[in-house]
C-alpha cells in the first residue's frame, strides 16, 4: 500500500486494495528498505546456509552472513546501512548465485512466491 501526503495535509491512497476500517498500518518510507526486504533477506541467507550447497566456509550462520555482504553485496556493514539500489543489487546477486547453486527447497521457493507478490 502506498500513501501519498499532499500539501494541504490530505493523504491519498494508491493501493490496489482499501484499507479495512479499525485495522492499524505502518507506513514505512519508500526510499529505504521495507520491512519485508529484510525479511526476505535474512530468510533466504539462512535457507542458503542450511542448505550448504554454497562454496563459501562459514562457522555459523552470522558468518556466512558477512560473507555474503562481502562478495554479493555492499560491503562489511549493516544492512540497515544498504540504500534501496544496494539492497536490490544484493537480493539480487544472492537469489541468481542460490539459483547456480541449485538451491531449490520449499522454503526457497516460498520465499521467491513471496517476493513475486510484493
Amino acid at each position: 500500500m502506498k500513501i501519498l501526503i499532499l500539501d494541504n495535509d490530505k493523504y491519498m491512497l494508491e493501493s490496489k486494495e482499501t484499507p479495512i476500517v479499525g485495522r492499524h498500518y505502518n507506513l514505512e518510507d519508500a526510499e529505504s528498505g521495507t520491512q519485508a526486504q529484510n525479511k526476505a533477506f535474512h530468510a533466504l541467507i539462512q535457507e542458503y546456509y542450511i542448505t550448504g550447497m554454497s562454496s563459501y566456509i562459514a562457522d555459523s550462520l552470522p558468518d556466512f552472513k558477512k560473507q555474503i555482504k562481502k562478495y554479493l553485496g555492499a560491503g562489511l556493514k549493516s544492512w540497515s546501512d544498504y540504500i534501496k539500489k544496494q539492497r536490490r543489487s544484493t537480493m539480487s546477486n544472492l537469489i541468481t548465485e542460490m539459483l547456480a547453486a541449485g538451491v531449490n527447497t520449499g522454503k526457497f521457493n516460498e520465499i521467491m512466491e513471496g517476493l513475486e507478490n510484493e
